[in-house]
């Protein structure tokens, strides 16, 4: 590992703006399900966007759903956090140089107060040929990310170089690289691979090979998303039309880049016979150029549920996979927020631009990067009934206290409409795990054996409300 000392070129700031976007509201469906679909942070908060000039050097990248329920923002040379519940934005991280492409926390932050960031060396990921992953440590007093250290760094001779990270339930970073064209596919080498790596940068006794490789023969991996079941997917640039791929990846898989592309071979097909028996096929593939992935498991907008899939092609928008139990293959595929034009194919004007990457929240929310480069903004999708932030909006919302609570403490709901109302209380991925009856416009039910995290407290009224439960 390599520690880089940036010193003052580093502007690790934490100033706060209040949002200033003018809301941009727009009520439409997703399948048979009524949302809202509002810009929170349009191009004036990006380094670069210009809404009359298509600017490379613009806009955001990555997005996480934050720990501290903060929306994570990679953004070119800084790290954002904007806040849904009070709408401000702050800035927690500024480089001198160089292209922010993803952000992941540690597992257990902020008690493991790292945060890692892909890097690539050039002013645009498509004019650099290296990019590197860094380790920062979050400083809760300045609300700010300092002591970068490099972990680790792969080349990329195309114009993509995947760049996803995500901390995985086993305690390790996963993080996706590109070769895009070049067939660098050995061992020792971080090109083209899905990568298992050790917080601190080491190489996990217990990888499938003896470094970082996950899986191999990858060729540009733009999303990457561990779902509840453990199960890990990628999102794939294929090399010919149509064959862009949805990967579900296992340890020590090939997954065929240099020699297949999706179901089909590139190349001489002598080649291509005898790397057929070892290589994993997609679970799914199409013409959708993609770029970050997500996973959504919310009541709000049931036609969600499964892979949420950023496509950054023109008028595509984005595209819905359900998984089937085992979740080796995808039982439908629907695209939804794309511009239709004539007999329901893609108008040539452009709705939302490319869709650069997706972030699903615990309460049903859905963020998006809208337009990409050209006009950078962040947007979210969100059901209003099942809406707890977006207060703005509602009246009459029940009064839930104590809010947060401990285990074992007993939570009471008041200012409900009806006289007799049923509740339900959900867990963050939609399990129903208590529910009752509550009369005389109150009800109240007893946390004991809740485990800390976020439920959602759901009511015949047609509210909902978040409830944070800790030890």
């Amino acid at each position: 590992m390599k520690q880089i000392i940036w010193g003052l070129l580093i502007a690790c700031m934490s100033s706060v703006l209040s949002n200033k976007t003018v809301a941009q509201i727009v009520t439409d469906t997703i399948g048979n399900t009524p949302v809202v679909i509002h810009t929170v942070l349009d191009s004036t908060f990006f380094l670069n966007g210009n809404p009359n000039q298509f600017n490379f050097g613009s806009g955001p990248w990555g997005l996480l759903w934050g720990p501290d329920q903060k929306l994570w923002i990679a953004n070119k040379r800084q790290i954002n956090r904007y806040d849904p519940q009070t709408g401000t934005y702050d800035t927690v991280l500024t480089i001198p140089s160089g292209y922010i492409m993803d952000v992941a926390t540690h597992g257990s932050f902020p008690n493991e107060p790292y945060v890692y960031a892909s890097i690539d060396t050039g002013d645009y990921y498509a004019s650099s040929a290296y990019t590197h992953l860094y380790r920062f440590t979050w400083n809760p007093i300045n609300q700010n990310l300092n002591t970068p250290v490099q972990l680790l760094g792969w080349s990329h001779g195309g114009e993509h170089s995947g760049g996803r990270v995500i901390f995985g339930q086993d305690g390790k970073l996963y993080v996706s690289t590109a070769e895009y064209y070049a067939p660098y596919d050995s061992l020792f080498n971080n090109s083209g691979k899905i990568l298992r790596v050790n917080p601190d940068g080491t190489v996990p006794l217990d990888n499938p090979f003896q470094d970082y490789t996950f899986t191999r023969g990858h060729r540009n991996p733009q999303g990457l998303v561990q779902v509840p079941s453990g199960t890990i997917f990628s999102s794939e640039h294929g090399q010919m039309m149509g064959n862009d791929e949805l990967n579900r990846i296992d340890a020590g898989g090939n997954y065929g880049w240099i020699t297949f592309d999706a179901y089909q071979c590139i190349g001489n097909m002598d080649t291509c016979q005898f790397y057929f028996p070892y290589r994993k096929f997609p679970i799914n593939n199409g013409a959708h150029p993609p770029s970050g992935i997500d996973y959504y498991g919310h009541p709000a907008i049931p036609e969600f549920n499964g892979l949420l899939m950023a496509v950054t092609g023109i008028n595509q928008g984005i595209y819905a996979l359900g998984l089937n139990a085992a979740m080796d293959s995808t039982i439908n595929k629907n695209r939804y927020l794309y511009a239709p034009g004539a007999n329901g194919l893609p108008s040539t004007s452009s709705k939302f631009g490319r869709i650069r990457d997706v972030c699903a929240t615990p309460y049903g929310s859905v963020f998006f990067i809208a337009r990409d480069r050209n006009y950078p903004r962040i947007m979210e999708i969100y059901n209003p009934v099942f809406s707890s932030l977006n207060t703005s909006t509602q009246v009459d919302i029940p009064l839930v206290f104590p809010n947060p609570c401990t285990p074992g403490e007993t939570v009471f709901i008041k200012q409900l409409k009806s006289v007799d109302s049923e509740f339900e209380v959900l867990d963050a991925m939609g399990k129903i795990i208590i529910s009752g009856i509550g009369t005389n416009n109150q009800l109240h039910f007893d946390t004991k054996g809740l485990k800390s995290g976020v439920y959602f407290i759901r009511t015949s009224d047609l509210w909902s409300q978040k409830l944070i439960v800790f030890n």
